[in-house]
């Protein structure tokens, strides 16, 4: 009786919410183009390129040598190439909040990656 019920809630689940994840596949364009950027300018460790599209406040938050450790940790990874994964768009504070996954082509672990625009501005980039 468990496993029945069990079951049930799983198909309820996948019936009413699998619809929507289907539906939230492709980035938007915007978004992808302002990410590529950023993922390009942290494998060449280029703080300009990196923080030309940001708010005055992303900006004045990230610095030269945070910038170089993100580089460090990241870009021998993404040497051997990567792709990006859209998981979906949150709105949150006014702003847009895309999430993607960095799937690395050598493989092991996936970095989940969070991109803030207030407009046309990056207002936050998050590598977890």
């Amino acid at each position: 009786m468990k496993n029945l019920l069990a079951l049930a809630l799983v198909a309820c689940f996948a019936s009413s919410v699998l619809p929507c994840l289907a539906q939230a596949t492709d980035s938007p364009a915007q978004a992808q183009a302002v990410l590529n950027r950023l993922l390009q300018a942290v494998k060449d460790n280029d703080y300009n390129a990196f923080v030309q599209d940001g708010t005055p406040q992303f900006m004045a938050g990230m610095t030269k040598q945070m910038l170089m450790g993100v580089h460090g940790q990241l870009a021998p990874r993404m040497e051997g190439g990567y792709v990006t994964e859209f998981m979906g768009k949150l709105n949150q504070s006014g702003m847009d909040v895309f999430v993607y996954k960095l799937i690395y082509s050598a493989g092991g672990d996936d970095t989940l990656v969070k991109l803030v625009l207030d407009g046309n501005k990056v207002a936050g980039f998050w590598l977890q």
